[in-house]
């Protein structure tokens, strides 16, 4: 073991292809050498400039990295890239000089574990994101719901970085604490549970409902925990009158809870207990939009919002509504017509002609999300605690709002390409790359806060938004 790192042996839970996973390395048709801000350590920045290399490598090494405007222990130094986005060590072949020369151990933890996501919470939990064009391949070839098993690995983590993450869990936890929640909730939000993350999970999973029934069920579920989730005065240890009749006028009398156990709902939503779950369901009425007009205008203007934000969407937004004739007015409103309403059509077609499974692609990506951001109990802060009364319901609003980018997103790529070539290999890599694509942006940025953000603003999807 080096200074200045841990090596971390533990049982993590991980999706069952985690095993089947490998660097696609100078096959990758997008490398992640590629546009990203990759960071550094401390540590591992000096352990590169000290590198014992060749000259033409040290050469590279020196031009590299530059610092910050505020530089920290675990974010210290950056990658300089080259004018055309990518990583001035990568090889014309597209693999890491550094690490072809000097072998793996000595690249950053950020390059060496990618697409990893190492969550050394309790229980300990590690995924790959679906940023990575390798990853959605192997959900591609999965039918059965998404299943998640414990391996035991290892990891060598810095040290500044493993310190870090314990400390905000440890902070997380006193706060709560000293908030007078409900304790069975905190052991959620903690990590020392799964139940509303199980539960949540396997809604997506239950096939006996279409795609979009289960998110009309899962909102149902999380608005019922939302319902137990009641702060006290931290002074008297009482309900704040003001706050409980709040929450009892936005709720109906059906929905509102108080008292029920976390557990309990939770039961009435597995999927061994249909007929509650059916009872839930709102009797098949989906939340999404039924006008396929609304939802393409809708879709493409969240796209075209995040897109003066995200590079990769900024790329993926041009080629999409150039794929469908999507045109804007002055005001940056899409202008959906019927040609654009044809053309969309047509691509839902080429994808059920390609894509045996459906909408169970659609379901593995979403579910391997949900499971890589620890939904939908990520970064729930202290002022949402206080002020929103729909924190876990707005979560799904966010996963239902990235379903309706996904596909819009998938679909019309694997259009455009249907138009060039009718190749099955190459209709998949449309698909594939597209989605993966999004995900840079989904997966590595705060995307539930900006997507709810512009769905209140915009008023997008009005019936996520009832």
């Amino acid at each position: 073991e080096r200074k200045n790192y841990f090596m971390s042996y533990k049982t993590y839970t991980a999706p069952e292809y985690y095993k089947r996973f490998s660097c696609k390395c100078g096959k990758c048709r997008n490398t992640c050498c590629g546009g990203w801000g990759i960071s550094l350590t401390m540590s591992e920045y000096y352990r590169l400039i000290g590198l014992d290399c060749s000259p033409e490598l040290r050469l590279k090494l020196d031009c590299a990295f530059y610092r910050p405007e505020n530089p920290s222990p675990e974010r210290f130094a950056l990658i300089n890239r080259r004018f055309d986005g990518k990583c001035p060590l990568q090889r014309d072949d597209g693999l890491c000089g550094i690490q072809k020369e000097c072998g793996e151990d000595v690249i950053s933890s950020v390059c060496r574990y990618y697409p990893r996501s190492i969550k050394n919470t309790a229980p300990p939990e590690c995924c790959c994101s679906s940023s990575c064009e390798a990853v959605i391949e192997l959900l591609l070839n999965i039918k059965t719901p998404l299943r998640f098993e414990s391996l035991s690995l290892n990891f060598e983590i810095p040290e500044d970085e493993l310190s870090e993450e314990y400390a905000e869990e440890k902070i997380k936890y006193e706060r709560l604490k000293n908030m007078h929640f409900d304790p069975e909730l905190i052991k959620n939000l903690t990590g020392e549970s799964t139940i509303i993350r199980k539960t949540s999970t396997a809604i997506i999973q239950n096939r006996k409902f279409s795609l979009s029934d289960r998110f009309s069920l899962l909102r149902s579920f999380l608005s019922q925990i939302d319902s137990v989730f009641i702060c006290a005065d931290d002074d008297t240890n009482k309900l704040k009158e003001d706050d409980t009749n709040k929450l009892k006028k936005e709720k109906s009398p059906s929905e509102f809870s108080k008292g029920q156990s976390l557990k309990t709902i939770c039961d009435m939503f597995a999927p061994e207990y249909s007929e509650a779950a059916d009872n839930f369901a709102a009797v098949s009425n989906s939340q999404l939009p039924q006008n396929i007009s609304q939802y393409l205008c809708d879709s493409a203007k969240l796209i075209n919002l995040f897109s003066k934000y995200s590079q990769s969407v900024s790329e993926l937004a041009k080629s999409t509504f150039k794929s469908l004739d999507v045109a804007f007015d002055n005001n940056e409103n899409p202008i959906i017509t019927d040609n654009v309403i044809h053309k969309y059509v047509s691509a839902e077609k080429i994808f059920e002609e390609y894509f045996e499974s459906g909408e169970i692609i659609f379901e593995q990506i979403l579910v391997n999300n949900m499971f890589y951001s620890r939904s939908p109990i990520e970064n729930i802060t202290e002022k949402e605690m206080f002020q929103n009364y729909h924190i876990f319901e707005d979560r799904a609003r966010g996963i239902e709002a990235l379903y309706c980018m996904l596909k819009f997103i998938t679909l019309s790529a694997i259009r455009e390409e249907y138009d060039q070539s009718t190749e099955k290999e190459r209709i998949f890599n449309a698909f594939t790359d597209s989605a993966a694509a999004l995900f840079r942006m989904a997966e590595h940025t705060s995307f539930l806060q900006n997507c709810l953000y512009f769905l209140n603003r915009e008023k997008l999807f009005a019936e996520l938004n009832k």
